[in-house]
């Protein structure tokens, strides 16, 4: 298997964050290019109201193969 570069790693973990959103009814996009500190904007469904969202991500994960959403799968 080849290494995984940081980019792919920080995009992936993006992705992860901005599906939880939208399973929980969450208006979310996310930012693409080079928006400084900013990943993905999102409106709370209620009052509408905007949010900036920066999502730190690692490789390093204590339960690499497990998802709270998707739950086990092989890696």
């Amino acid at each position: 298997m080849r290494k995984k570069d940081n980019n792919s790693v920080s995009l992936a973990g993006e992705f992860a964050a901005l599906s939880k959103l939208a399973l929980q009814g969450y208006d979310a996009n996310i930012t693409l290019g080079r928006t400084k500190n900013v990943d993905i904007l999102v409106s709370h469904p209620g009052t509408k109201k905007m949010y900036r969202l920066e999502v730190p991500c690692t490789r390093r994960v204590p339960h690499l193969g497990e998802s709270g959403v998707f739950g086990v799968f092989p890696v």
